[in-house]
């Protein structure tokens, strides 16, 4: 399939959630292989089924719904806050039955029935002709204070990292630094962080721990790294703040347990036969995996790359969101 960039698609106005305009990464590159896809299927089917795993302000898949009028999009989000938002703002095509929305998490893809979704049993399957999986978190939430996902913002966030902030029986990142154990936490700088200084930093954490009273803030636990390693270069300290705040988050949220849960379910349960899968991902641990599975696929006989390598952000992309410098679209076509 081609993947040139798509002028057309190159400046749209996107949906703002709580005033921040996010602009999705990779965007010309999913539309031009979704459009590829849909150009070279049969064109006796009615309808299409996107899947859109991590649908957030709906800016990578309800433009195709304005595209191509055979197209329908179930999009599954946990972050409820951004569904109630949605639900609102696209009302109209939630009544045409052209969008539905769940607030769920990806890994229950599978047990999501679209016809039960779209209250419309006939043109709809269990299963869909294309999966979008789009492993970034939004810029809205970066900048909700109440998250604590960014170690740039303001330092008073409260260390929460939950994507879905609702769910009363999911340990927040304050739950996970404070109540784990030096060799947990250890384990977690190691393997969500890729942090080679785990085993000190670790450390530091529970001295600062024990300082403070309590870690509960963003400020807090940068202020326990800076604290415990006054020799290192600032770089080294900023680079060290951000692998934290990335395996505190991944652990807070399982997220690569879910995301191994999804790539194994979905060629049965959740892609259709022939069908399109993309999936972008942000840092090498999630690339792996990814990366794993398609392998896995294509030594099975079970279809074949979209693209031969993942395809990366544009230059200009890169300059005009520097989010998306780390992205990498990964593609498969089911057999």
């Amino acid at each position: 399939m081609a993947h040139n960039l798509i002028n057309s698609l190159a400046r749209r106005s996107f949906l703002k959630l709580n005033q921040t305009e996010h602009y999705p990464v990779l965007y010309r590159e999913v539309h031009q292989f979704t459009n590829d896809y849909l150009s070279y299927k049969d064109t006796s089917k009615s309808v299409y089924q996107f899947l859109d795993c991590t649908f957030g302000g709906g800016n990578h898949s309800v433009p195709l719904l304005e595209k191509h009028q055979n197209l329908r999009v179930l999009g599954l989000d946990l972050d409820s806050k951004v569904m109630n938002e949605c639900k609102t703002h696209y009302k109209e095509y939630i009544c045409q039955k052209r969008l539905a929305l769940e607030h769920t998490n990806f890994v229950h893809a599978q047990h999501i029935d679209p016809r039960q979704a779209f209250n419309k049993k006939i043109g709809i399957t269990q299963k869909h002709d294309i999966v979008l999986l789009d492993l970034g978190f939004s810029s809205y939430q970066l900048e909700d204070i109440e998250r604590g996902f960014s170690y740039m913002g303001n330092d008073d966030q409260p260390l929460d990292m939950r994507f879905n902030i609702h769910s009363p029986d999911q340990s927040t990142a304050m739950d996970i630094i404070n109540g784990a154990t030096e060799l947990e936490l250890c384990e977690i700088l190691k393997k969500f962080g890729e942090e080679r200084f785990h085993t000190l930093l670790a450390q530091k954490i529970v001295e600062g721990r024990v300082k403070l009273g309590k870690v509960k803030t963003t400020g807090d636990l940068k202020q326990v790294i800076r604290e415990g390693f006054p020799n290192s270069a600032r770089d080294e300290k900023n680079q060290m703040i951000k692998r934290a705040f990335q395996a505190l988050r991944i652990a807070t949220n399982y997220e690569l347990l879910n995301l191994q849960k999804f790539m194994e379910s979905a060629p049965q349960h959740v892609v259709e036969p022939n069908g399109l899968m993309m999936v972008i991902t942000f840092h090498s641990l999630e690339e792996r995996i990814v990366s794993q599975y398609l392998n896995k696929w294509r030594k099975n006989k079970m279809g074949d790359f979209g693209a031969k390598k993942p395809l990366e952000p544009s230059a200009l992309e890169v300059e005009e969101n520097s989010r998306s410098k780390s992205a990498k679209l990964f593609t498969f076509v089911f057999s």
